[in-house]
């Protein structure tokens, strides 16, 4: 009887979790801001890249982030991709010609670059290995 209680309680718990971050990030205005302008339909431009933090927020207010989002960056821009963790979310694809390179910051052991999208008034903060220079040159390491 105790088991059975028990399996019943984390099931529960972990259906509480996944529809709590469902609504929270689904209400985001800055999420949301980031899917109207920047969603992609094509899987295709998305295929491999690493899972990382995928970090976000506004001029002035604390670093929102996603945990466990596919990163993938070309000569064109960079693309990310939900994991299966996060499948409510949509793909987005962000040309470099609309990114401004800000700067860099620390996120635990990582150095995390800081981009600003102009038409939002967003950051986003991307690993290292997706890298536009000063100039809006690319490189790709």
């Amino acid at each position: 009887m105790v088991e059975s209680l028990f399996l019943i309680f984390v099931l529960s718990l972990i259906v509480f979790i996944i529809v709590k971050t469902y609504f929270s990030e689904s209400k985001d205005p800055i999420l949301k801001k980031l899917k109207r302008h920047y969603h992609d339909n094509s899987d295709e431009k998305a295929v491999g890249g690493e899972t990382e933090i995928f970090y976000y927020w506004d001029e002035g207010k604390s670093k929102n982030y996603i945990n466990g989002m596919y990163v993938h960056s070309n000569e064109k821009g960079i693309y990310i991709k939900p994991t299966i963790f996060n499948f409510w979310l949509k793909n987005l694809y962000i040309p470099w010609s609309e990114l401004q390179w800000k700067g860099e910051f620390r996120s635990y052991l990582a150095k995390k670059d800081v981009y600003f999208l102009c038409d939002i008034g967003v950051y986003i903060g991307v690993s290292r290995k997706h890298k536009c220079n000063k100039k809006g040159q690319i490189q790709i390491k």
